[in-house]
Order: C-alpha cells, then structure tokens, then sequence
C-alpha cells in the first residue's frame, strides 16, 4: 500500500530506475514522519532485485543503512533486548569509514548496492565530509539514498551531487483518517492538537497522540487570543507540559506553539503581520536549537508562553 503523499515519488523513482542511466546518489527531502524511511528501504530492495536472483526476507546483504548507533553500552544492551533505549545525536565518520570499507568488496547477490543514510542531516561534520567522497568517485554499481528532514543542513557539495525527491506534506483530512484508523481511542481534541502540532507529517501526528497535547493546545490558544497579563495562563500551561517533559515533548509543545502562531495569520490585521512574523521567527529559531539544548523546562514555558502571549496584547488594549 502507498502511503500518503508517495504517489509522486513513486513515479518519478520508477521512471528513473527504468532509464538507461540511474543517477547514483538520491536525497529524500520532507518533514520528519512522512514516510521517507520506509520509502528508501523499499526502493532499495526494487534496485537490488534483478535478473531473478533470490532476494531474501529479512536483512539485505546489499543494501547498508546507517543511522544514529545506541547512546552507550547500556543502551545497546537494551535494544537487544527489545527495550526503549536512547540514540547518539550523530551518525559518525567511524561508521562512514566502515560503510565506505565494505564498498572495496563486490556486491553479494547481483551487481547492484544500495546505501541509506537515515538521517543524512544527523551526520557529524567530519562523516559528512568523508561521505562526500564517496559521492564525487562512488563505487560501480552503488547508490546511495539520503533521507533529509531538514534539506538545508546538508552540505551544498553533498546536495549538488544528488537529485532531491521531495515528499510533500499531507493534510490535515488524511492525517485525521490516518489517527482514527490507527489510535480510534484518541478523543476529537487529541487529533486536532496532534494534527495542528504535526505540520503535515502522520508519523509525527501518531507520536503527538500519545503525548495527549489537547489540553496544552487549548491553552496555548486561549494564551494567542486573550494574552495571559496576569500570568495565569502560563502556570497552567506549566502544569499541562509537566514539571520534567522529556526532550519529545519539549519539541512537541514548540511546534505546537507554532502552529498556533500561523492559525493567527488568518485573523490578524495587516498591522499585527511583523509582530506575528517574529513570534513566529522565534519559535523557529527554538524549534531549531531543542534537539541539541538542555532547556529548562520552567523556562521554555515562560518563553513559548510570553510568545504567545504578545499575540493577544492589542485585543486586551483593545477591549481595556
């Protein structure tokens, strides 16, 4: 089955790999969650598979992905022994090194290799540089698939090497037939916020779910249209987000107070355009730090919610 938004690609990778020459470096560019993942691993098992060779179920001897190794021994431990561990920030240049050491040797089943880079943005500088390599002499017989949820990260070398599918984000209908066929226990109020918080993206709409954002959406919204002068609003918006949110919820609550700021754009009048304009910049610029900043929770708060807040201060002028 298709998933949402794939139509597209589909028909342009399929086209491409039944012309003469198939370009030997690809980047998947989208928001994190709209299915790029799964996209590169199924068209690697399309590119892999020919003249009728055999391929088999499970793990592709000729197709290499590299991703984010566990934290620490710890928590490789854990994921052997299928249990919630913790991801490294960074695919590293030791793992490059090791992908390009096994790119000397003939592929195992036919004349095909595929190698994925789950995400190739999440690459330290040095791995991204060794990688470049790679691109500019890759090996007869290899291509690699490069999965971007933040396209502008990359290198510019990195990206003028490569052709760029784009996987487009998916409505906000689609999503919300996509949560009640997935999670039918969450309430109207859940969808909404994790639809509103997902930018477009189910897979980050269905993690949404789980963090019941409803109540924090309702707040956040009372907080852009009636402003919080007194404070009150931002200490229950505290409360909602809990006194220890981990570094998903965190992240969560910033694209929510996102997508709270751009539903303003519709009713705010021309002369409120910069001011929501630079709410908006800001919580970008938030959004962009979180992944790597240890916030302080308390903190984080007061900044999202004085951000929101300065949205509903020329109502509250207007009607004091």
């Amino acid at each position: 089955m298709t998933l949402a938004g794939h139509d597209d690609p589909w028909r342009e990778w399929h086209a491409a790999l039944a012309g003469p020459r198939l370009h030997h470096g690809w980047i998947l560019s989208g928001r994190r969650g709209v299915g790029k993942g799964a996209f590169a691993r199924q068209a690697a098992r399309e590119l892999v598979a020919e003249n009728g060779i055999p391929q088999p179920r499970g793990d592709h001897p000729d197709i290499i992905v590299l991703e984010p190794l566990p934290a620490t021994a710890e928590d490789e431990k854990k994921r052997e022994e299928g249990k919630p561990y913790n991801l490294k920030r960074n695919i590293t240049v030791d793992q490059v090194r090791a992908m390009q050491q096994r790119l000397t040797t003939r592929p195992t089943l036919g004349s095909r290799r595929a190698v994925i880079i789950d995400p190739a943005d999440d690459l330290e500088k040095a791995a991204a540089n060794a990688l470049l390599k790679s691109l500019e002499e890759p090996p007869v017989g290899t291509f690699f698939l490069l999965i971007a949820h933040r396209l502008g990260r990359l290198l510019p070398t990195i990206r003028s090497r490569c052709r760029i599918l784009q996987f487009p984000r998916v409505d906000a209908a689609e999503i919300d037939a996509i949560l009640q066929r997935e999670v039918p226990q969450a309430s109207a109020a859940m969808r909404e916020a994790a639809i509103a918080a997902s930018r477009g993206s189910p897979g980050a709409a269905l993690e949404f779910v789980d963090l019941d954002l409803g109540e924090l959406h309702r707040l956040m919204r009372e907080i852009a249209e009636q402003g919080d002068r007194d404070f009150a609003r931002r200490g229950k918006l505290a409360e909602a987000i809990g006194a220890r949110p981990d570094r998903k919820r965190q992240l969560a609550a910033i694209d929510l107070a996102r997508a709270v700021a751009a539903d303003r754009m519709h009713d705010t009048p021309r002369a409120g355009i910069p001011a929501l304009s630079e709410v908006h910049a800001e919580l970008v610029r938030l959004a962009a730090q979180a992944p790597t900043y240890n916030f302080d929770a308390g903190l984080l708060v007061m900044e999202i919610g004085g951000l929101l807040a300065s949205l509903g201060v020329p109502r509250e002028a207007a009607h004091g």
